[in-house]
């Protein structure tokens, strides 16, 4: 099965030729080049413009894909941080719980 652009899956094979003809019709066989070419660079624009947007958003998507990776490695050097404050804590207070049974 042939698939169309979404402008042509509604119109059959006589309705495009009404449209073409009336197109003729109205815009005259000299215009009909200048508007394709008219055409043909506002589709260029749309699509250059298309393409500007999704580099962009690759660009903000590695971007932000980096700047998880550093938050990342932040949040796990923090972790370690907290880890040894931990056991020196609790190596401070056996030395307490040491001192403290002695002098009973």
């Amino acid at each position: 099965m042939t698939t169309y652009p979404l402008l042509f899956n509604f119109l059959g094979t006589f309705e495009f030729i009404i449209v073409i003809l009336a197109v003729m019709f109205l815009f005259g066989p000299k215009k009909i080049p200048e508007l394709a070419r008219t055409l043909g660079k506002g589709m260029r624009k749309i699509r250059d413009a298309k393409e500007d947007i999704q580099n962009e958003i690759r660009g903000n998507m590695a971007d932000t894909e980096k700047e998880g990776a550093v938050f990342s490695r932040e949040i796990m050097d923090v972790g370690k941080d907290l880890n040894e404050i931990k056991s020196s804590l609790q190596d401070e207070v056996r030395k307490v719980e040491k001192t403290i049974s002695r002098n009973k």
